[in-house]
């Protein structure tokens, strides 16, 4: 890759974090403000809540990083070389691919 792309990516990334930051953000403050006006929920829910927004912030990060590193390292024309194997159309080598790279993305 040349170093234009680098730069895309990296720019892609940043923004990224920076939706996670805002989001997470927002949603602490949301905390705060609903810890005032209903003081009788536990606090056992807002940990919960906030460890379900971690979840969610690596979870986008491994989303768009696991595609990107299939591309890079030619694990995903590795896969489409097994897919279309001997002669297969494209459908069924489509389908082929498709399976392969969304089991690999389950496990990952």
């Amino acid at each position: 890759m040349n170093r234009e792309l680098y730069l895309i990516f990296a720019t892609f990334f940043l923004l990224l974090v920076l939706f996670i930051l805002l989001m997470m953000i927002s949603e602490y403050r949301n905390m705060d403000r609903l810890k005032i006006e209903y003081p009788n929920i536990p606090q056992e829910a807002y940990a919960y809540r906030k460890s379900n927004l971690k979840i969610w912030a690596i979870n986008l990060i491994l989303k768009f990083l696991v595609p990107l590193l299939f591309l890079s390292t030619g694990l995903s024309k590795r896969i489409a070389l097994f897919a279309q194997g001997d002669g297969r159309n494209l459908f069924i080598s489509g389908f082929i691919y498709v399976l392969i790279f969304s089991l690999m993305d389950l496990l990952i």
